[in-house]
């Protein structure tokens, strides 16, 4: 899986957001994003599969087991694919 846009992460006030590049005709707007919407953002730039980003989750937040991140993970990604934010590989 992968974003159909090409957007950079910026941190505004304490909160996330992902803007798309100049060129991106597909999108217009802003998303706003938690911290683990950040890292599950940044996983997908950097090709990460939905269980490598869970498991980075529960690297990068004490207290957060696998199933619960692998749940968070797959709901944002449904959230991206209803959007039509996200490509889905064959």
């Amino acid at each position: 899986m992968r974003l159909k846009i090409k957007c950079v992460l910026a941190e505004l006030n304490g909160e996330y957001v992902a803007v798309p590049l100049k060129g991106e005709e597909s999108f217009h707007g802003v998303i706003r994003l938690n911290d683990t919407g950040a890292t599950i953002i940044r996983g997908l730039q950097d090709g990460m599969t939905e269980q490598q980003i869970a498991e980075k989750l529960t690297k990068e937040y004490e207290g957060v087991d696998y199933e619960h991140a692998l749940e968070s993970v797959s709901k944002a990604m449904q959230l991206l694919q209803d959007n039509n934010l996200l490509e889905v590989d064959e």
